[in-house]
């Protein structure tokens, strides 16, 4: 038997594909999410649970140091921000710096809701190591993506967005950056952006593709559910808050909203 210790509740408007509106981080501590879906119109809808990020880097090239931002762009916490440069001197992050986001699994890329954005015309790129030797300076492999956070045309992080893969690299292996060996993905930009460009919160995204090199399957696979009317019990979901990050949600056909009911579970103690 378990106690609930800490709950939050929000809503998701559904929406036909995955989009940055259907991703939610989970809040720190919570292991157990309870959905309800109070439509009287069956609804089909697919739930995935995407691997939680251990660690994100800023890498200022000017002081050669890495930057520790996890905790502000993954604690659900709007009143604490992660400057993608500039942490302390204002400086703006430019060519040669670079931005690094590491799980202990694949993910297909990233949900990323902007505080301030960048307003300079420069293109986003994103790689990947391929070898487990692979350093900071090393070669790594672009990853073709889609860049939901570029406005008018190659203007990357200009908006909250999804990056998406165009597919998860079968090649993709964990390496060490900065002491910590994670599948790490790097974003580095063609340009020097917006003076203290600011991130709020960063998701990584589900991934269920069987890698062709280990066999391994990514993630956990969809979850499919059923709106249901108020008399319906909700559908709960429990999973260790060490290895799960983020849920996203898209439906079938009709648009409507979710109720996402976190909850810190512990075993109940009392008589």
């Amino acid at each position: 038997m378990y106690a609930i210790k800490k709950f939050r509740g929000e809503t998701l408007t559904l929406a036909t594909s995955v989009a940055f509106a259907t991703v939610r981080g989970v809040p720190p501590g919570m292991n157990a999410l309870a959905i309800e879906v109070p439509s009287a119109t069956l609804e089909n809808i697919a739930v995935g649970f995407g691997p939680k990020i251990e660690k994100v880097y800023f890498y200022d090239r000017s002081d050669n140091q890495f930057h520790d931002i996890t905790k502000p762009v993954t604690d659900r916490n709007t009143s604490t921000l992660g400057h993608v440069g500039g942490l302390v001197t204002g400086i703006a992050p430019g060519v040669g710096d670079a931005l690094f986001v590491g799980c202990k699994t694949r993910f297909r890329g990233l949900a990323i809701d902007m505080t301030t954005v960048n307003a300079v015309v420069a293109a986003a790129t994103w790689a990947h190591p391929t070898s487990p030797n692979e350093a900071f300076d090393d070669a790594w492999t672009s990853i073709a993506h889609t860049d939901g956070t570029e406005t008018g045309g190659n203007t990357t992080l200009g908006q909250d967005g999804l990056v998406t893969w165009t597919a998860v690299p079968t090649n993709w292996v964990q390496s060490e950056v900065n002491g910590e060996k994670l599948f790490w993905a790097r974003f580095t930009g063609a340009a020097t952006l917006t003076t203290l460009v600011t991130i709020d919160q960063i998701s990584a995204l589900f991934n269920n593709v069987v890698n062709s090199v280990d066999s391994d399957a990514e993630g956990l696979a969809v979850v499919n559910i059923r709106s249901q009317n108020t008399t319906k019990e909700p559908y709960w979901f429990y999973f260790n808050s060490g290895d799960v990050g983020s849920v996203e949600m898209s439906s079938a056909s009709i648009t409507s909203a979710a109720n996402l009911n976190w909850c810190e579970l512990a075993p109940f103690t009392g008589r």
